[in-house]
């Protein structure tokens, strides 16, 4: 599984550095989008799956639990 990077200020500061060119472009290289992810991408997500249209994707963590061990 290929290693997935964001934009954020850290990353970009790292690979920022002299050196760290070639470690980038290999990142790069190996996801699928040729390119780091935005924060924006992961924050829309995020609101999404905390978000009352997301209920039919998931259960509360305590129905699973009941689920996996035998009870309703």
């Amino acid at each position: 599984m290929p290693l997935v990077l964001f934009g954020t200020p850290m990353p970009s500061s790292i690979f920022g550095m002299v050196g760290m060119e070639a470690p980038r472009s290999e990142i790069i290289a190996e996801h699928k989008l040729g390119r780091f992810g935005q924060p924006e991408e992961i924050a829309s997500a995020a609101a999404f799956l905390l978000s009352s249209d997301a209920s039919f994707h998931h259960r509360p963590l305590t129905h699973r639990r009941r689920r996996l061990h035998g009870r309703s």
